[in-house]
């Protein structure tokens, strides 16, 4: 009887784990989904930065995969993302909350691949959000 009931927790909780990671998958999709549609005419398919874009609207494209993540760069990216700044439209009221934090995911989920693949040398990460903010 132990067993049975210990096997039946068991097997709910890795219900519940697998609707957890369905459910963050979706969101990641859906967030490289949003930023595809919204960001990447600008920011690039992989955060990179479009030049044409940069010359177009007389502004500088930072490239996305190189700054450095951390919770400061990423309540800056929220806030440009929704409040805007200079040539960066406010999304406030083009995207919602969820789909502003999923596009945001899918933001760092690129600086984190590039981090990986590039190793670039250690930046001062509270600059970087410095500069993220004057952009």
């Amino acid at each position: 009887m132990k067993n049975k009931m210990a096997t039946a927790a068991l097997a709910g909780l890795a219900l519940v784990a697998a609707g957890v990671w369905a459910q963050e998958a979706k969101t990641v999709s859906s967030g490289k989904d949003l930023y595809t549609k919204k960001c990447g005419s600008c920011h690039g398919k992989l955060g990179e930065g479009v030049p044409k874009m940069a010359t177009m609207l007389k502004t500088t494209i930072r490239d996305l995969r190189k700054i450095s993540v951390n919770a400061d760069t990423l309540t800056a990216w929220k806030k440009i993302t929704v409040e805007g700044k200079k040539k960066m439209p406010a999304f406030k009221t083009k995207l919602s909350a969820a789909e502003i934090d999923s596009s945001l995911a899918h933001m760092q989920l690129l600086a984190k691949t590039s981090a990986k693949e590039a190793k670039p040398a250690a930046t001062d990460s509270a600059a970087d959000a410095k500069a993220v903010e004057k952009k």
